[in-house]
């Protein structure tokens, strides 16, 4: 059985959307192929999507990192700064750099629909 507070928080989210689905579609098969009752998500239960500046900021958070662990993938405090801020957009390098340091592919970064 998982533990689901336990789990880190972006796959927290993901374990969450998946359970949801999967209760979902055992509740529809249960009652047939479509409840006649709408399950419509409310808004404060739905999980936006995130990616770019948002996306560092949780990975940054998720993997307790500081701006300095960032300089790898910055030219410095001051850019990495800025692009946490939301002063500056990420770069493609910067985009490569980061799915390479996480291991995530690089779409992940951008907004779906791209």
């Amino acid at each position: 059985m998982i533990v689901l507070s336990k789990l880190p928080g972006v796959i927290w989210y993901m374990t969450n959307i998946v359970i949801n689905y999967m209760i979902n579609k055992g509740i529809d098969r249960i009652m047939g192929s479509r409840s006649k009752v709408s399950r419509k998500v409310s808004i404060g239960n739905a999980i936006p999507d995130i990616y770019g500046k948002h996306l560092l900021t949780a990975l940054v958070h998720e993997h307790n990192l500081c701006r300095q662990d960032l300089n790898d993938i910055f030219e410095s405090e001051a850019e990495c700064y800025a692009v946490l801020s939301g002063e500056s957009l990420l770069t493609l390098r910067h985009i490569e750099k980061l799915s390479a340091n996480f291991a995530i592919s690089p779409i992940v970064f951008f907004p779906e629909g791209l």
